[in-house]
């Protein structure tokens, strides 16, 4: 701030002292215009009154006063032009040492900026590389996935159309159905009074075949309720073999536990000596998996005969020995036995198990096939519900064409049955055949149409389990992608966090290096100011210097060439101005990508409950993420480069700076001989003006 002051300051005091000079300069030429407006008028008249002879020598005593005046004009503005070089002069000097110490400060700063971004680069390389990695590692991820979805999308589009294709082959069905109806409506209507005796004949068969159908759908309820009972009842039955299975096999594994208890003393002193102490007894003792009851075990007590101390002294120690190993064979016989009971019954065990899952693989088949059973009687049941409908129009049609009351027998409408339905049903399509042509190819047409209806509804909800398969598996995978778009979330949340602390630390840079920016304009404008009091000066002495001398064309010449470097130089800054507002937007686009990545997440949340197109764009915006990263390393890396390129231009600036401060002093020295010519001229004016006096 005291910087800034101090500058506006110097600004305004330069400007002040700019002002004074254009006045004196002003004042200086008007007084210039009425001397010579003077001098011509003197001359005139002394050419006018004087002799020739005294004419030549007021002419040269006028002109010994004018150049004598234009000696002392010119000294007097030396003076002052010797002034304010060197006031300028030490305003270029103040100014140098000012941009100087701005230097060594931005020098300065900028060592501290690239220790800082350093430091940064060191801390989160790591970071930012494994960041890099998960999100390339995601982005494959999110490719695989959008690949599935496309596949789904395809799949689903697919199903759409042939649906749509279906429906369309409905409506033509119908409309062809209704045209037909209407045409034999119309074909009736016309032949109303030729089928007066026959329509009762034809309205009690349709009538009979109505309640034949109506008892054969009733049939279909009744035998779908016997499969239900029977199903239930089957199930019973299974729930109750189970629990009985369970049951034995609980007895079975608590008898052998049992018989283990009564065993394991059996087996610790039936061990050879021969075989390991530490031997487990689960080897010896049968398994406790098997289902059948065992034989209840002879005690060891009971088969080894007591041996009291009285026997004990008539037998020999080898006899005893010899009797020891024979029981102990005994008993590794008998447990072997055991063993091999445990084994069979085990094999039994399972036979029956396997039986058992066979016999239920056997009913469940039987139920399948009873539900396929079901479900072609459902569809015969919609055919005929389709038939019955097609009868009541027909029914309805003759009711409305017949002028007399129908007497129907029930008893005779219930004894019909399929065949009976379908022979009446031929009957009456041979008598409209024989009767009316047209009318029996309308009624070939309906049946055609019929059955490619019902064929094509049989179709259309096949197509629709078919849907809803797909659906749901949509719907499986579409709940992985959005788990893995959780994941997704988190790891973008993440590397978001770590996003702001770079764009933190990169706000940090910016705002260093607009600091740094902003003391470059201050310093450009102040040598801007300088270049143009200058610019200004040379050009207020050249207007008034035209015309004079070859000198003043020869510096016009060399002003000019200047004026041309001037420009050049203030090229390069408007395009190192240019250059940074480049990176201004390069800025602003890294920040609308930031934006762009946190809007992102509302996106993905729309575009999940819609279940499309959402991880294209994620992929998109983790590789814009990243390149936005690379760029804004490549802007700041540029925007060093330009920082160093103005260090440069500033000190190019300098030296054109003192070249001109030096060609201002020869062009003050000519302007000084210049006025000195001008003050003898006026002094000369002044003698001549005397003399007449």
């Amino acid at each position: 701030m005291e910087l800034e002051t101090g500058w506006q300051q110097e600004k305004a005091d330069l400007k002040h002292q700019v002002c004074r000079l254009q006045e004196q300069l002003a004042e200086c030429r008007a007084e210039r215009d009425e001397l010579e407006s003077r001098a011509r008028a003197l001359n005139d008249r002394l050419w006018q009154s004087v002799s020739p002879s005294l004419a030549l020598s007021l002419q040269l005593e006028g002109e010994q006063r004018l150049w004598r005046r234009r000696v002392r004009e010119g000294r007097e503005r030396e003076a002052r032009q010797a002034l304010i070089i060197h006031r300028l002069q030490n305003k270029v000097l103040e100014y140098r040492d000012r941009c100087q110490r701005l230097e060594c400060e931005l020098q300065d700063e900028v060592k501290q900026l690239l220790n800082t971004e350093r430091r940064i680069r060191d801390e989160h390389s790591d970071s930012l590389e494994s960041a890099l990695i998960r999100l390339e590692e995601e982005q494959q991820r999110s490719v695989g996935l959008a690949e599935t979805n496309t596949l789904l999308r395809d799949q689903l589009s697919q199903s759409e159309q042939a649906n749509q294709a279906l429906r369309e082959d409905l409506q033509k069905l119908t409309a062809d159905w209704t045209r037909a109806m209407e045409e034999t409506e119309s074909t009736w209507l016309k032949e109303k009074e030729s089928q007066l005796g026959r329509e009762g004949q034809h309205q009690t068969q349709l009538l009979s075949v109505w309640r034949s159908v109506v008892a054969l759908r009733q049939h279909f309820h009744s035998v779908k309720t016997a499969t239900d009972r029977d199903l239930w009842q089957l199930k019973a039955e299974f729930s109750r073999l189970s629990s009985s299975l369970r049951s034995s096999c609980e007895s079975v594994s608590s008898s052998l536990r049992l018989n283990t208890r009564h065993l394991r003393p059996l087996s610790l002193s039936v061990l050879p000596p021969h075989l390991p102490s530490d031997l487990p007894v689960s080897s010896l003792s049968p398994p406790l998996t098997s289902t059948l009851a065992l034989p209840r075990p002879i005690s060891p007590l009971s088969e080894v005969p007591p041996v009291s101390t009285s026997t004990l002294g008539t037998f020999i120690l080898g006899e005893l020995e010899h009797k020891e190993e024979e029981e102990e064979e005994e008993k590794m016989r008998e447990v072997l036995d055991l063993k091999l009971v445990h084994d069979a019954e085990v094999s039994q065990l399972k036979e029956r198990i396997a039986e058992l899952s066979r016999m239920l693989e056997a009913e469940l088949s039987q139920r399948e096939e009873r539900e396929q059973e079901t479900e072609r009687q459902r569809e015969t049941e919609r055919s005929l519900q389709s038939v019955s409908q097609a009868v009541v129009r027909l029914s309805r049609v003759l009711s409305s064409s017949s002028s007399r009351p129908l007497c129907i027998s029930s008893e005779r409408v219930l004894s019909l049955d399929l065949s009976s339905l379908l022979s009446v049903l031929s009957q009456t399509e041979s008598t409209l055949q024989w009767n009316h042509e047209e009318l029996q190819r309308a009624k070939l047409s309906l049946r055609r149409l019929g059955d490619e209806k019902s064929t094509l509804e049989f179709r259309a909800k096949q197509l629709e389990d078919d849907n809803q398969q797909l659906q749901m598996h949509t719907q499986l995978k579409l709940t992985h992608t959005q788990d893995l778009l959780n994941r997704e979330r988190e790891v973008s949340s993440s590397l978001r966090l770590q996003v702001d602390e770079v764009q933190r630390r990169e706000e940090e840079v910016k705002r260093e290096n607009d600091r740094l920016r902003r003391e470059r304009d201050r310093q450009e404008e102040r040598s801007r100011q300088l270049e143009t009091e200058t610019h200004r000066r040379v050009e207020t002495e050249l207007l008034e210097n035209i015309g004079l001398t070859e000198r003043e064309t020869l510096h016009r010449l060399e002003i000019h060439s200047l004026k041309g470097a001037l420009e050049r130089e203030q090229l390069d800054k408007r395009r190192a101005e240019e250059e940074a507002a480049d990176a201004k937007d390069a800025l602003q686009k890294s920040r609308e990508c930031v934006l762009r990545l946190s809007s992102s997440e509302c996106v993905l949340k729309r575009e999940i409950e819609d279940g499309q197109g959402a991880l294209e764009k994620m992929a998109a915006l983790n590789l814009g993420l990243a390149s936005d990263k690379r760029e804004l390393q490549k802007q700041l890396l540029e925007m060093e480069r330009e920082l160093s390129d103005s260090r440069t231009q500033v000190q190019s600036l300098t030296s054109e700076v003192s070249s001109l401060q030096r060609e201002v002093k020869t062009l003050n020295a000519d302007y000084a001989e210049l006025r000195a010519q001008k003050e003898a001229e006026a002094e000369a004016a002044r003698q001549l003006i005397e003399r007449k006096q």
